[in-house]
């Protein structure tokens, strides 16, 4: 960048004009001393993406530009990009968190069965795909004795997994290393950092809680196909480093961990393939189902508003990720019902109509949910928008080794 001082006044009307053509209203701070403008020079402010809050070294370098497209957001103000995260395209539609719907439980102890290697496929787009879950076997003390008991991953790794991916774009300590012709990222965090951040989403663990979730989520491998061709490999986290014993007493809180993302992660970092949205919104629903169906909102309703509604039916719900799967399906039905109206509680949708399919008998077997968007749930959509279209036309993603285009 040469000497000469920016023209900041030209650079921030141009951006207004930018959001103008999207949700119809220019984007002002509410307070002059939360300044718009981003401190990540002038390529941030021709992206209209705000920086995070206290951006590495890293995120200015020549050829970092993927670090600073996942880590920018379109906001408003530095107030309102602190609530906002990404969600991958392809990655949060896989049901790898639904081991308990998919197989009738989600830990074995000594004594019973182990929890077996199973796979599950899943629509995504026209693309049929599969994934191969093999369950987390870790220590664990029962009744004095030490035993190995086995795990599928499930809320709390969610949970966990979505607070990590947030910290990875507020925080300096993500990092990322060269490996094959990709790049992985991964994030650097203390136990009480993770804590605090669960805890102000309202989602509290102990400290011995997110342990046991980040040794899950490093032991157990998930493998993803499509049409029949390997994707990816790889542990959920497939590193994890503790600093905690090291000159430490055992699991330091304040001690510094680090983890490296599954492959598909860093791929999505690397191709843009994501979409911003507001991680309050995932984080305070009630339920699984509830932050399935979230996840199937934010990543697949591009068009959703408060007249053209994402349309869904249970069987296709079930089909993807196994939740709600009851011996009486009029049971299924009416709690699928049930989750969808308790999304317009948390502000997601504006309204709900279901129509029932009937099958032979009069018999109910189905039913189809047409769902409408609030309207801070339409902003959202639309700043996601933005962001990929901003992002795109500042630079077009390099395709992958060999040529082929990645799935997205």
């Amino acid at each position: 960048m040469s000497g000469k001082e920016p023209n900041y006044k030209k650079l921030q009307a141009r951006r207004q004009i930018l959001m103008s053509e999207i949700d119809g209203a220019p984007v002002t701070s509410d307070d002059q001393s939360d300044p718009v403008i981003p401190p990540g020079g002038v390529a941030q402010l021709n992206l209209g993406l705000l920086a995070p809050p206290d951006p590495q070294p890293e995120f200015f370098e020549k050829d970092s530009s993927a670090l600073q497209d996942f880590q920018g957001v379109v906001a408003n103000n530095y107030r309102e990009r602190d609530g906002l995260s990404n969600l991958f395209s392809l990655w949060d539609n896989i049901p790898r968190f639904s081991g308990l719907a998919l197989q009738g439980r989600f830990k074995s102890e000594p004594g019973e069965e182990p929890l077996e290697i199973f796979s599950h496929k899943f629509e995504f787009g026209d693309q049929v795909c599969e994934m191969v879950l093999t369950p987390a076997q870790i220590n664990e003390t029962i009744n004095g004795k030490l035993c190995s008991v086995f795990y599928y991953p499930g809320l709390t790794e969610e949970l966990l997994e979505l607070s990590l991916v947030k910290m990875a774009m507020d925080r300096t300590e993500l990092f990322k290393s060269d490996v094959g012709p990709d790049r992985a990222y991964g994030v650097s965090f203390s136990l009480s950092s993770l804590r605090t951040f669960m805890s102000a989403n309202k989602r509290g663990r102990t400290y011995p809680e997110l342990i046991r979730s980040l040794q899950i989520l490093h032991k157990c491998n998930l493998e993803v196909r499509i049409n029949n061709v390997l994707l990816a490999s790889g542990p959920i986290l497939p590193d994890l480093y503790s600093y905690s014993q090291r000159g430490f007493k055992r699991n330091d809180p304040n001690a510094t961990w680090a983890a490296r993302f599954h492959p598909m992660i860093s791929m999505s970092i690397e191709d843009r393939a994501y979409r911003q949205y507001s991680i309050e919104r995932l984080m305070c629903t009630h339920s699984k189902s509830a932050l399935v169906l979230s996840k199937i909102l934010v990543t697949r309703a591009r068009n959703i508003s408060t007249t053209v509604p994402f349309r869904i039916s249970y069987l296709e719900f079930v089909r993807h990720c196994g939740e709600l799967q009851y011996s009486r399906r009029s049971d299924g039905i009416r709690k699928f019902i049930q989750v969808a109206e308790s999304l317009k509680k948390f502000g997601t949708l504006s309204r709900v109509e279901s129509k029932k399919v009937i099958g032979e008998r009069g018999k109910v077997i189905d039913v189809e949910l047409a769902l409408y968007g609030s309207a801070s749930f339409i902003q959202e959509v639309k700043a996601s928008h933005l962001k990929e279209r901003v992002v795109s036309e500042r630079q077009e993603p390099l395709p992958p080794a060999g040529g082929k285009k990645r799935p997205r």
